[in-house]
């Protein structure tokens, strides 16, 4: 039998029912993450995870650009917490979103370095730089896990290829100067360590000192 306060009552119902499935003001969005930013420059890590998880709960599955920016920030508040495990998951979450971030595969990387995953690791960075070929801190960090593998030609190879994308990576020459020295070449680790020193990397300084007492 129709009933006309049946009817409002279905009608209010819908009413609720479609404002409670409306997405959230992009203002909302945009205070958290900024509330969290503002967390993570004070070292307030735990305040940061906070307020990018709300961004993260609020969006759900949404396809709004500043899920994969939440995720991808609370990956680096959990790994400045040391929390490597986490930020992984985090940064997994921002490729699943979009394959061509090349600063997620980049800092997943790292994370699996601290992780000890190295093979993991060097899979991420060679994706960072096939995505973006002038990465040269993932060079850096893809050439010094084959230097901790022990594999010193390996590591020439990959850090060469980021000196002569950027002749004044004084890192690089610091880490090739490394591995010349571990596999016997004094003579070109010296050279390496000396324009490493020359442009202010200090690791480089110091291996030369390292060297000089070695040979008095």
């Amino acid at each position: 039998m129709f009933n006309k306060r049946n009817v409002s009552r279905v009608l209010v119902l819908l009413f609720f029912l479609f404002m409670s499935c409306k997405a959230p003001p992009p203002s909302v969005i945009k205070d958290s993450l900024d509330t969290g930013n503002l967390h993570f420059e004070k070292g307030h890590y735990d305040k940061a995870i906070t307020s990018y998880s709300m961004v993260t709960t609020t969006l759900g599955n949404s396809t709004d650009p500043n899920l994969a920016t939440a995720y991808y920030n609370r990956g680096l508040a959990y790994f400045m917490k040391h929390d490597y495990n986490k930020a992984i998951e985090d940064f997994s979450l921002v490729i699943a979103i979009n394959p061509r971030d090349d600063r997620a595969y980049r800092n997943r990387g790292t994370a699996r370095v601290r992780e000890k995953h190295h093979d993991e690791a060097i899979e991420d960075f060679n994706m960072a730089i096939k995505i973006n070929p002038l990465d040269l801190n993932s060079h850096y960090s893809l050439g010094m896990i084959y230097f901790r593998k022990q594999q010193c030609g390996k590591t020439v190879e990959i850090l060469s290829r980021a000196i002569a994308l950027n002749p004044n990576f004084a890192k690089a020459y610091n880490g090739r100067g490394q591995a010349y020295m571990r596999s016997g070449n004094m003579e070109k680790a010296i050279s390496d360590f000396q324009k490493a020193c020359k442009m202010g990397e200090n690791c480089g300084c110091i291996m030369l000192e390292l060297i000089s007492k070695k040979e008095e």
